[in-house]
């Protein structure tokens, strides 16, 4: 325990120092100052836990002093000395929480008593901060390990359910065998995946209305996949499964309103605890298989898919003729109108969805060959793998995949039939738009083509990157500008694409091995 005295009298500080036993009371460390300045600065420089201050000093008084600590939230035992018997700074004291005061002159042995109860009450107040960090700590870890238990519930559906019951004793979660819940699955089939604010706020809207739902606990409430979020839900007795259907409508209109997410819900009641992994894994083969997704709020209970037939032969010989017509846009428009039609009549599903995709794929990729095109090349790369990998969430997302899919065809198709191959006419584009913002990806978009199909034509062609191209076209028109104009050297950045005049430093300097200082220099004595 540290102790600080502050009093403008020498003498005062002195024989407190001198008369009391403070080892006795449990002070280890006694500081003391003649202003409330230099106790400030005691203050912010060291642990204080007990403060005796004079009221009445020159300059800022012990009150003033007083106040200043409580604003800056300082945990300190005050105790106040006066010289007054009626003590006028009571009230003023008391708002403060002082903690006593005493009158001048001192009685030693009573003080060492006064400052004695002033430690214990000190070492009570630090115990108890400790005890209350501690639970609050003890808290939060075991809120994590609740949520981590969850998650693998929700990720192993196959868990034995003496392996549940485990899971949860040895972090010591209040469940046993007969413990009900409702698990809820909140979905977003968009062709996008949520951003991260969206995900932060989606999270804090289902919190605030979950945690309102009479006669439930909020288990744990996760984000499994980025477009998952997941709940898990204690029922109490009282609990009604007719409320949860309420609450999750709200949270699926809140999601469209504030943050224009389409969200589906799929949930389950009155499920016991051994029962959940699969519940879970049955949630999410719901979510998955409904990718026509006609209703919003869905409980498992209810769902029950068709199997739906495929047989498309027909209309394939038809879409077939259109692709050798040439007729593209024909083509897109009558597949996405089945797709469309099979929605509304809910005889979609994720098995139909993987056939019908293989059967384009396969239509357009017999198509290219027809014509000498390499299909397998051509409608490759990370651009093109993630449209791919998302057009099973949705109808949206399909009939994205299918407009991807059919304009990179019709795109390369084209390019076949141009005498120019395509890396001729992406340099003769950069030799004439350097100065403006190029890359692989606005590039590929002026062209038609996935980022990845271009760069990858380009170097084949050339043997040097796109970037590569750019920086040399762009320095040489930078020495030339350099060599017969007196233009500034920033300016003579700007003019040839770069922003960062010193960035266009570092290039020249890579290309040439001189600063474009030094280039106009040589130019002008050598004729460089």
């Amino acid at each position: 325990m540290n102790l600080l005295l502050v009093d403008d009298e020498y003498d005062v500080l002195q024989g407190i120092v001198n008369a009391l036993d403070f080892a006795a009371i449990g002070i280890d460390m006694v500081y003391t100052a003649q202003t409330a300045a230099k106790a400030k600065t005691i203050l912010l420089k060291h642990e204080i836990d007990v403060l005796v201050t004079d009221i009445e000093m020159p300059g800022e008084s012990g009150i003033s002093l007083l106040s200043w600590v409580r604003d800056q939230d300082m945990k300190i035992i005050t105790l106040f000395c006066t010289a007054y018997a009626d003590f006028s700074y009571a009230k003023k004291a008391v708002e403060l929480h002082t903690f006593d005061y005493f009158l001048k002159p001192i009685q030693y042995p009573e003080l060492q008593k006064i400052i004695g109860s002033a430690v214990q009450k000190a070492c009570s107040d630090k115990r108890e901060r400790e005890e209350k960090l501690f639970g609050r700590k003890w808290l939060e870890s075991q809120s994590e390990l609740q949520k981590n238990f969850w998650y693998s519930l929700s990720s192993e559906p196959e868990l034995a359910e003496a392996a549940v019951l485990e899971k949860g004793q040895k972090i010591s979660l209040p469940y046993s065998a007969f413990s009900r819940f409702s698990l809820c699955l909140f979905f977003s089939r968009q062709a996008e995946t949520l951003s991260a604010w969206q995900r932060y706020a989606l999270q804090n809207i289902t919190e605030e209305l979950i945690d309102s739902l009479p006669g439930s606990v909020r288990e744990a409430l996760f984000f499994q996949k980025e477009n998952a979020l997941l709940t898990a839900i204690l029922e109490k007795p009282e609990f009604e499964a007719a409320s949860l259907v309420s609450y999750c409508q709200k949270i699926v209109e809140a999601a469209q309103k504030h943050l224009s997410v389409s969200l589906f819900c799929y949930y389950a009641s009155n499920v016991l605890l051994t029962q959940a992994p699969k519940v879970f894994d049955s949630l999410f083969r719901a979510a998955n298989n409904d990718i026509a997704g006609k209703k919003h709020i869905c409980s498992l209970e209810n769902f029950h898919p068709k199997r739906i037939p495929y047989e498309i032969s027909q209309k394939l010989n038809e879409w077939d003729a259109l692709l050798s017509m040439g007729k593209y846009s024909c083509f897109v428009e009558e597949v996405e109108r089945h797709i469309s039609d099979l929605a509304q009549k809910s005889e979609l599903d994720l098995e139909y969805c993987k056939h019908f995709r293989m059967d384009m794929e396969h239509l357009i990729y017999e198509h290219l060959r027809k014509k000498g095109i390499a299909a397998e090349k051509t409608l490759s790369g990370e651009d093109f793998e993630a449209y791919r990998l998302r057009s099973l969430k949705s109808v949206e997302s399909f009939q994205i995949y299918l407009r991807e899919l059919v304009k990179i065809a019709e795109a390369t198709e084209l390019e076949k039939e141009r005498p120019l191959s395509l890396a001729v006419r992406v340099r003769e584009y950069i030799d004439t738009h350097f100065s403006e913002d190029l890359n692989s990806d606005n590039l590929a978009k002026s062209f038609h083509f996935s980022a990845d199909y271009l760069t990858r034509q380009f170097k084949k062609e050339t043997g040097c990157s796109i970037h590569i191209y750019l920086h040399r076209i762009r320095i040489q028109k930078a020495k030339e500008l350099l060599s017969s104009t007196d233009l500034p050297i920033y300016e003579i950045a700007i003019q040839t694409g770069y922003d960062s005049f010193s960035y266009f430093s570092f290039v020249f300097r890579n290309e040439t091995g001189c600063t474009p200082s030094e280039f106009r220099k040589k130019s002008q004595y050598f004729g460089v």
